[in-house]
């Protein structure tokens, strides 16, 4: 989700900021957009989603290039072997993970409601077996294999359904 555009992102984040209009923000954006932009490091007055976007993006994804390069190394090779036996140190740390998986998440909502006029789908996404063995092999007790649907509904501070 975090990777540049290469032929298979439609759906990363690029690849939707890519697809936004060249257009304004309303009134009614600038305030949520902002919100977002200083809670990820850009200060910057929103006044256009794409470019306003685009900076934020590359600000965070900078900031979490070293863990955002382990995620890409661990899928390219132990993750794409499963049955291997995988290790951790391949891997940021829990906490990282999680910054990672708020920016999505966050980033999601922010253009399903803002700029799309719907919610987000909620489509039950159950990990497969082989995620969950290296999780396992990894140490991770009980691995969680599905997403709460209010876990991924939550919005952040200052985004609030409209």
């Amino acid at each position: 989700m975090f990777e540049l555009p290469g032929g298979h992102s439609l759906n990363s984040i690029p690849g939707i900021i890519g697809s936004l209009p060249e257009a304004p923000l309303s009134g009614d954006q600038v305030p949520v957009f902002a919100d977002f932009g200083s809670k990820y490091g850009n200060a910057a007055n929103p006044s256009q989603a794409k470019s306003y976007l685009n900076k934020t993006f590359n600000q965070f994804r900078k900031r979490h290039s070293a863990s955002l390069k382990l995620l890409k190394t661990f899928r390219d090779t132990v993750g794409a072997h499963s049955d291997s036996d995988s290790n951790s140190k391949f891997l940021p740390s829990h906490d990282e993970c999680e910054k990672l998986y708020t920016f999505a998440v966050e980033f999601y909502n922010l253009v399903a409601r803002y700029m799309i006029n719907s919610g987000p789908a909620i489509i039950p996404r159950l990990a497969g077996r082989g995620l969950v063995k290296v999780m396992k092999s990894m140490g991770v007790k009980n691995p969680k294999t599905d997403f709460d649907v209010n876990e991924c509904a939550l919005l952040s501070p200052g985004m609030n359904a409209p």
